[in-house]
């Protein structure tokens, strides 16, 4: 039996939402990310917590937490705290661990499975230019 989770409650308008279309034929990915104002650790290399909705063309979350660590180094609404974040979003089976998916839903788990989800961990590469990409959409402003 499922345990029915608190939903996450993000701060007011997000501070980056990029647009991914890596297919021609369909829609738009979306992911918005908000800062929690809060910090992870408390040594020099604490991270700001970020939170997140990563959602598919037909507008269904597929993922959603307030759980992101953003490395000190990145300001929270640049390139590449979003690389990083989508890096663990793209995440498939033989990436890591099997029990990394253990507290997948079906749905994550399907998505982790798809061509989507190979064709979206492209653009966590950080050789991957998304200001040339064509795929890649600010929806920030």
């Amino acid at each position: 039996m499922s345990e029915e989770l608190e939903p996450i409650k993000h701060n007011g308008r997000p501070i980056r939402k990029i647009g991914f279309k890596p297919l021609i034929d369909e829609g738009m990915w979306i992911l918005e990310i908000w800062d929690t104002g809060r910090i992870a650790g408390g040594s020099l290399f604490s991270k700001m917590r970020l939170s997140y909705c990563f959602s598919s063309p037909e507008g269904e979350v597929i993922f959603e937490g307030d759980d992101f660590g953003c490395a000190p180094l990145h300001d929270p609404a640049s390139d590449d705290a979003a690389r990083a974040l989508l890096g663990f979003l793209t995440l498939k089976p033989g990436d890591v661990e099997k029990e990394y998916f253990d507290s997948y839903t079906p749905q994550q788990l399907r998505f982790a499975l798809s061509y989507q989800c190979e064709a979206l961990a492209a653009y966590a590469d950080r050789e991957c230019d998304w200001s040339e990409d064509g795929c890649v959409y600010d929806l920030s402003t």
